[in-house]
């Protein structure tokens, strides 16, 4: 089982910047979360903790490469919505 330590974390700085979104967080739409610099550690923090061997559900092919779909991550999970309950 990989670390999930480093993604909690990654999760938790990512709510805590929440509080620095717009006045009006429910305009702002997961794609446009998606491009916040802090989501790169959220997405950094998923390839650790779920490999794309085996998580491919997670995972898309970005520029030639493979990398967790923002997505899932932010509209799947609910984590788009958690952030912007946050704000």
């Amino acid at each position: 089982m990989e670390d999930t330590a480093p993604l909690r974390q990654a999760v938790l700085a990512w709510l805590e910047q929440a509080r620095d979104l717009p006045p009006i967080p429910q305009a702002i739409t997961d794609a446009e979360l998606s491009t916040r610099p802090e989501f790169d550690a959220v997405a950094n923090a998923v390839v650790g903790a779920a490999p794309k061997s085996e998580h491919r559900d997670l995972y898309g092919k970005a520029d030639g490469d493979w990398a967790p779909r923002w997505s899932t991550l932010l509209g799947g999970s609910g984590l788009g919505d958690a952030t912007r309950l946050v704000a």
